[in-house]
């Protein structure tokens, strides 16, 4: 769950491969990127990731969480991001409040700080 001056703007759901990642649904990874956590513990990288951007209703447990109505109209970002042999290293789906994120923080938003964390260098794509 990501959040502005207190208020959920992002409720993020992340699955990774437990053979690659033995023990990571353990870790406490509050407040810290997932792929640091990643490259730091397990000495992986991602080469590329894809994302896919789309409105959507929220999921029951995004309505409960983010405190917003079934009928609150969302941005739900995925992704899959990939190591330097080519499987998936995560698997994310993120529900985005842009208009709470819009009047909360004035416009300013991070959807998704982990690009920064990972190092992305010209490979990371919107595709449709």
């Amino acid at each position: 769950m990501y959040h502005c001056d207190g208020q959920p703007i992002t409720h993020t759901y992340i699955s990774v491969p437990g053979h690659k990642l033995p023990g990571m649904e353990k870790l406490d990874i509050d407040n810290s990127s997932i792929f640091q956590t990643i490259r730091e513990r397990y000495g992986l990288t991602v080469r590329h990731a894809g994302r896919w951007l789309t409105a959507a209703l929220p999921d029951a447990n995004s309505i409960i969480r983010m405190g917003v109505s079934a009928d609150t109209p969302l941005i739900t970002i995925e992704s899959i991001a990939y190591g330097h042999d080519g499987s998936a290293l995560d698997y994310c789906r993120a529900f985005h409040n842009c208009a709470d994120a819009a009047s909360i923080c004035n416009g300013l938003v991070v959807i998704d700080r982990s690009v920064q964390d990972i190092g992305i260098s010209g490979s990371n794509q919107i595709q449709k």
